[in-house]
């Protein structure tokens, strides 16, 4: 499980696990079953590849993006 929790919380985009390598990974051998999976394409976080962007930046950039999420999504519960 450890290990599995290191591969998703790589700062770095191009080494963190993407879904469809998660699901493969060991600690999801009792649950994985590719024929009742959805694919989807990939997630475009673009910030994220910004090589002059700072950590603090980057936490900045998705704290933004979360306070925009809950206020549609609380907007849309009216």
């Amino acid at each position: 499980a450890i290990d599995f929790i290191k591969s998703l919380l790589k700062f770095d985009p191009n080494e963190r696990l993407t879904a469809a390598q998660a699901l493969e990974h060991p600690y999801f051998a009792d649950y994985h079953d590719p024929e009742d999976e959805p694919t989807s394409q990939p997630f475009a976080c673009d910030f994220e590849n910004d090589e002059n962007l700072t950590e603090e930046d980057c936490r900045a950039l998705i704290y933004e993006e979360i306070a925009a999420f809950r206020k549609k999504m609380e907007e849309s519960q009216l």
